[in-house]
């Protein structure tokens, strides 16, 4: 059972008892054709929406880089020889090199797979993502695909995961002001891309007027009003607001310097070279300038 799309046209029908593949094409709105292969196996009298044999996939390929390990299928080649594993890559590189964190050690398969979906698997020894085959996803060789940047983002999530897990993960500071820097950074590489409020409500916009003394001292249950909301987008504000003011090369320093000292002062006069009293005058003009009442 499977809603047809009004714009979609079936171009082929294949049956490989019990199972049948259809080719479909949809138009989009910029005038391109959408080619998508559908699977079905029978079931008494009627047809349901299945996974296809592997089989109709062929042979699983492999590529590398120095993060990374692509396992594919044969179809799938189009987007693995070069382009998906350059371009991760390549985020991943720009990202340790802009928020300072090595990647020494850090190794991730991402895999494609006949099932409709993608997960995220940290718990193995090499994480793993998964999501489903280009080749029977409809992707198009010649147009990025949402996929595409879902990677990415996955595999920054489990670099900062990997950051924050050999911390101890239990340090509020050290936790949202990490979170909040790779967020800054998918912001930069993937400008006019992602809706955070879309993709995940709980970032929102800062509290106007908090004081950099009282982001400092906040934990995980305080206040009991909205801490998650207190520390969430006040914490991405700050990371904003340093490397619009100081220049984005000093937020390295910000996430080297979180876990040496537990004064503020001294933590931002590591970072940028000045002190709360100088800094903290620049924020909430900054605060009432980006985020007004």
């Amino acid at each position: 059972l499977w809603p047809v799309p009004s714009s979609l046209r079936v171009t082929s029908v294949v049956f490989n008892d019990p199972f049948a593949w259809v080719t479909t094409e949809t138009g989009t709105h910029n005038g391109a054709v959408h080619t998508r292969t559908v699977f079905f196996r029978q079931a008494e009298d009627q047809w349901l929406l299945t996974a296809p044999d592997p089989a109709y996939l062929g042979e699983r390929r492999e590529t590398r880089t120095e993060n990374m390990v692509f396992e594919y299928y044969a179809p799938d080649a189009l987007w693995f020889e070069e382009r998906i594993p350059a371009q991760m890559q390549t985020v991943l590189d720009q990202a340790a090199t802009d928020l300072g964190i090595p990647t020494d050690g850090f190794f991730v398969t991402v895999a494609t797979d006949a099932v409709p979906g993608g997960s995220a698997s940290r718990s193995e020894e090499t994480p793993r993502l998964r999501f489903v085959s280009p080749s029977i996803g409809g992707w198009r060789v010649d147009q990025p695909d949402p996929q595409e940047l879902r990677l990415s983002v996955e595999l920054l999530g489990m670099l900062l995961e990997t950051r924050i897990n050999a911390s101890g993960g239990e340090d509020v500071r050290f936790v949202m002001t990490h979170v909040s820097a790779f967020l800054w950074e998918i912001e930069r590489l993937f400008p006019q891309q992602i809706d955070w409020e879309a993709y995940i409500g709980v970032f929102i916009s800062p509290v106007p007027g908090l004081g950099l003394d009282e982001l400092w001292d906040l934990t995980w249950t305080e206040p009991e009003d909205g801490p998650e909301d207190m520390v969430w987008g006040n914490y991405r504000a700050l990371i904003q607001f340093i490397s619009e003011t100081y220049g984005p090369e000093i937020v390295p320093s910000l996430l080297h310097n979180v876990s040496g000292t537990d004064d503020l002062d001294e933590w931002l006069r590591l970072s940028t070279g000045y002190g709360l009293d100088e800094v903290e005058p620049a924020w909430q003009t900054w605060l009432a300038e980006n985020y007004s009442e």
